[in-house]
């Protein structure tokens, strides 16, 4: 199968200068780990996913994107916090 390139084609009267105070976004997507302590991974015990994988979202930076992630995270979860990670993938 021969796949075809498709341009776009942009009307000459749209101004995309939108200033310097316009900031980015960009398209994210993260998960909450649950890493478990160093007793417990000597018997076996793996990491657990607390968030599962996010749907996409658009963030300015990673920043957001964990500021985010972390409202997600349950109240009793949060007394591990030592052992939690964020893990993001932009786009």
């Amino acid at each position: 199968m021969i796949l075809e390139e498709s341009f776009v084609t942009v009307p000459s009267n749209i101004d995309f200068n939108l200033g310097e105070e316009t900031m980015n976004e960009y398209l994210y997507q993260y998960a909450v780990l649950l890493h478990p302590t160093q007793s417990d991974q000597k018997k076996g015990v793996r990491a657990e996913v607390i968030v599962p994988p996010s749907d996409f979202m658009l963030a300015r930076n990673d920043q957001e994107v964990v500021m985010k992630a972390t409202r997600e995270i349950p109240s009793e979860i949060m007394e591990h916090a030592d052992r939690l990670e964020v893990a993001v993938r932009p786009f």
